[in-house]
């Protein structure tokens, strides 16, 4: 999967407090808080491993919403969304 690519992986629904970062290859996961509202979208490259975060909220400072890329199996500072991802 590249940016814009098909999720082969899917999606998976999470309610909690926090993604992993790592998942199925190839797919996202949405995170969910206990209202039913999506706060957060990870993807997954083919190995599964995180590559890019959506936040929903805004927080430390960041607008509504925000990007944050991975690399190297750590989440970078935050850029505007970039809508090729979904």
């Amino acid at each position: 999967m590249g940016k814009g690519g098909e999720l082969s992986g899917g999606i998976t629904r999470v309610v909690g407090r926090r993604l992993d970062a790592t998942g199925r290859p190839n797919s996202r996961s949405d995170l969910y808080n206990q209202s039913g509202q999506r706060i957060q979208s990870r993807w997954y490259d083919y190995r599964g491993n995180a590559i890019r975060n959506r936040d929903y909220r805004a927080h430390h400072g960041h607008p509504s919403p925000h990007d944050h890329p991975w690399s190297g199996g750590e989440r970078r500072e935050w850029a505007p969304p970039d809508w090729g991802w979904n």
